[in-house]
C-alpha cells in the first residue's frame, strides 16, 4: 500500500453483533468502534474498504505493466485498461481526502 497506509485504520475491519438495529464497525486492536452504521449493506461494505483498497493499488499496478507495454497490446486493451486505471486512481484519491 502507499505511504498514506497510516493514515488509515489498519484492516481487516468487522461487523460486530448488532445492538438494536445499529452495526458496530471494529479493527483487532482498536478498542473504540471505526463506526455504527444503521443498515447491514452498508455496514458491509465499510467493513471491505481497507481490502478494496489494497484490491485497487493492485489493480493499478498490474495496468502499469500493460499500459508500459502498450505497443504490444491491442488499442481497445490500452483504452480498457486507461480509462479503469483513471477510475481506480480517482477512487483511492477520493479515500484519501484528496482532490
Amino acid at each position: 500500500m502507499s505511504d498514506s497506509k497510516e493514515k488509515f485504520t489498519p484492516g481487516p475491519w468487522k461487523i460486530q453483533k448488532s445492538i438494536s438495529g445499529v452495526h458496530p464497525i471494529a479493527a483487532p486492536g482498536i478498542r473504540a468502534h471505526i463506526t455504527y452504521v444503521n443498515d447491514v449493506e452498508n455496514a458491509h461494505l465499510i467493513a471491505a474498504a481497507p481490502e478494496m483498497y489494497e484490491a485497487l493499488e493492485a489493480l493499478i499496478s498490474a495496468m502499469d505493466d500493460v499500459l508500459y507495454n502498450a505497443d504490444r497490446v491491442p488499442d481497445c486493451i490500452v483504452a480498457v485498461a486507461q480509462e479503469a486505471m483513471d477510475k481506480a486512481n480517482a477512487a483511492l484519491k477520493k479515500a484519501r481526502g484528496e482532490k
